[in-house]
Protein backbone atom coordinates (compact mmCIF):
# COMPACT_ATOMS: atom_id res chain seq x y z
CA UNK A 1 0.00 0.00 0.00
CA UNK A 2 1.32 3.53 -0.81
CA UNK A 3 2.12 6.22 1.69
CA UNK A 4 0.15 9.25 0.81
CA UNK A 5 0.23 12.86 2.49
CA UNK A 6 -3.41 12.98 2.59
CA UNK A 7 -5.72 10.57 5.04
CA UNK A 8 -8.23 8.51 3.73
CA UNK A 9 -11.83 9.42 4.09
CA UNK A 10 -13.80 8.41 6.96
CA UNK A 11 -17.11 8.02 5.02
CA UNK A 12 -18.89 10.06 2.26
CA UNK A 13 -19.83 12.52 4.40
CA UNK A 14 -16.55 13.09 5.16
CA UNK A 15 -15.50 13.08 1.48
CA UNK A 16 -18.48 15.68 0.56
CA UNK A 17 -17.61 18.36 3.27
CA UNK A 18 -14.34 17.94 2.04
CA UNK A 19 -15.33 18.98 -1.41
CA UNK A 20 -17.66 21.60 -0.20
CA UNK A 21 -14.85 22.92 1.58
CA UNK A 22 -12.49 23.19 -1.34
CA UNK A 23 -14.63 25.29 -3.53
CA UNK A 24 -13.10 28.58 -2.58
CA UNK A 25 -9.12 27.44 -3.27
CA UNK A 26 -10.16 25.54 -6.35
CA UNK A 27 -6.70 24.54 -7.39
CA UNK A 28 -5.32 23.70 -3.82
CA UNK A 29 -8.56 22.02 -2.63
CA UNK A 30 -8.88 19.98 -5.45
CA UNK A 31 -5.57 18.55 -4.89
CA UNK A 32 -5.94 17.57 -0.97
CA UNK A 33 -9.62 16.08 -2.38
CA UNK A 34 -7.61 14.29 -4.74
CA UNK A 35 -5.13 12.81 -2.89
CA UNK A 36 -7.43 12.06 0.08
CA UNK A 37 -9.33 9.81 -2.96
CA UNK A 38 -7.07 8.36 -3.91
CA UNK A 39 -5.83 7.52 -0.36
CA UNK A 40 -8.99 6.15 0.47
CA UNK A 41 -9.32 3.91 -3.03
CA UNK A 42 -5.79 2.40 -1.27
CA UNK A 43 -7.10 1.35 1.92
CA UNK A 44 -10.34 -0.32 -0.24
CA UNK A 45 -7.68 -2.17 -2.31
CA UNK A 46 -5.72 -3.15 0.55
CA UNK A 47 -8.73 -4.76 2.43
CA UNK A 48 -9.84 -6.48 -0.83
CA UNK A 49 -6.34 -8.02 -1.09
CA UNK A 50 -6.65 -9.49 2.02
CA UNK A 51 -9.98 -10.95 2.01
CA UNK A 52 -8.93 -12.31 -1.54
CA UNK A 53 -5.44 -13.81 0.31
CA UNK A 54 -8.08 -15.20 2.67
CA UNK A 55 -10.38 -17.02 0.47
CA UNK A 56 -7.00 -17.89 -1.72
CA UNK A 57 -5.74 -19.57 2.04
CA UNK A 58 -9.19 -20.68 2.69
CA UNK A 59 -9.52 -22.57 -0.64
CA UNK A 60 -6.07 -24.56 -0.43
CA UNK A 61 -7.33 -25.94 3.18
CA UNK A 62 -10.44 -26.97 1.31
CA UNK A 63 -8.57 -28.59 -1.30
CA UNK A 64 -6.48 -30.30 1.55
CA UNK A 65 -9.51 -31.53 3.82
CA UNK A 66 -11.16 -33.34 0.51
CA UNK A 67 -7.59 -34.98 -0.37
CA UNK A 68 -7.82 -36.53 3.19
CA UNK A 69 -11.37 -37.00 3.44
CA UNK A 70 -11.06 -38.72 -0.25
CA UNK A 71 -8.14 -41.35 1.33
CA UNK A 72 -10.25 -41.59 4.38
CA UNK A 73 -13.36 -42.82 2.86
CA UNK A 74 -10.88 -45.15 0.73
CA UNK A 75 -9.49 -45.90 4.09
CA UNK A 76 -13.29 -46.76 5.35
CA UNK A 77 -14.08 -48.33 2.46
CA UNK A 78 -11.23 -50.77 2.62
CA UNK A 79 -12.12 -51.96 6.46
CA UNK A 80 -16.06 -52.59 5.12
CA UNK A 81 -14.79 -55.09 3.13
CA UNK A 82 -12.20 -56.32 6.17
CA UNK A 83 -15.18 -56.19 8.27
CA UNK A 84 -17.41 -58.42 6.02
CA UNK A 85 -14.58 -60.89 5.36
CA UNK A 86 -14.33 -61.15 9.32
CA UNK A 87 -18.33 -61.90 9.67
CA UNK A 88 -17.57 -64.24 6.47
CA UNK A 89 -17.11 -67.45 8.33
CA UNK A 90 -16.87 -69.76 5.40
CA UNK A 91 -13.48 -69.86 5.64
CA UNK A 92 -13.66 -71.62 8.49
CA UNK A 93 -12.92 -75.70 9.10
CA UNK A 94 -16.84 -77.22 9.16
CA UNK A 95 -16.22 -78.40 12.43
CA UNK A 96 -15.46 -74.95 14.02
CA UNK A 97 -19.13 -74.17 12.48
CA UNK A 98 -20.56 -77.02 13.68
CA UNK A 99 -19.14 -77.10 17.22
CA UNK A 100 -20.25 -73.39 17.59
CA UNK A 101 -23.70 -74.05 16.19
CA UNK A 102 -23.69 -76.94 18.79
CA UNK A 103 -22.83 -74.47 21.78
CA UNK A 104 -25.39 -71.78 20.41
CA UNK A 105 -27.83 -74.83 20.53
CA UNK A 106 -27.50 -75.25 24.16
CA UNK A 107 -26.16 -71.87 25.63
CA UNK A 108 -28.87 -69.72 22.88
CA UNK A 109 -28.11 -66.68 25.04
CA UNK A 110 -24.64 -66.29 24.12
CA UNK A 111 -23.91 -63.99 21.53
CA UNK A 112 -20.31 -65.23 20.14
CA UNK A 113 -18.07 -68.37 20.40
CA UNK A 114 -13.95 -68.52 20.32
CA UNK A 115 -11.63 -71.17 19.31
CA UNK A 116 -8.18 -71.42 21.07
CA UNK A 117 -5.05 -73.94 19.73
CA UNK A 118 -3.02 -74.07 22.89
CA UNK A 119 0.27 -76.82 23.55
CA UNK A 120 1.09 -78.98 26.21
CA UNK A 121 3.72 -76.36 27.20
CA UNK A 122 0.81 -73.75 27.19
CA UNK A 123 -1.10 -76.52 29.05
CA UNK A 124 1.77 -76.85 31.86
CA UNK A 125 1.23 -73.15 32.37
CA UNK A 126 -2.70 -72.78 32.11
CA UNK A 127 -2.96 -71.09 35.46
CA UNK A 128 -0.89 -67.68 33.80
CA UNK A 129 -2.50 -67.93 30.56
CA UNK A 130 -3.37 -64.87 29.20
CA UNK A 131 -5.52 -64.56 26.53
CA UNK A 132 -7.61 -62.06 24.28
CA UNK A 133 -9.97 -62.25 21.59
CA UNK A 134 -7.25 -61.06 19.25
CA UNK A 135 -5.34 -64.53 20.25
CA UNK A 136 -8.24 -66.69 18.78
CA UNK A 137 -7.63 -68.86 15.69
CA UNK A 138 -11.60 -67.94 14.89
CA UNK A 139 -14.78 -66.42 16.33
CA UNK A 140 -18.20 -67.15 15.26
CA UNK A 141 -21.31 -65.17 16.34
CA UNK A 142 -24.57 -66.45 17.11
CA UNK A 143 -26.37 -65.80 14.16
CA UNK A 144 -30.01 -66.33 16.54
CA UNK A 145 -29.27 -63.77 19.27
CA UNK A 146 -30.19 -60.14 19.14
Amino acid sequence: MKNYLFAPFKDDDDKMMTWNSCKSGIDQGIMIFLGRLESTYDVIIGELRSKNAVAVADERIIKTLEKEIRVLKADNDDLRKGCKLLKDTSHYPKEYKAEADEYFNHNPQSNKVWFFMFDERCMEHIDNLCISEDDAICSIDNERSN
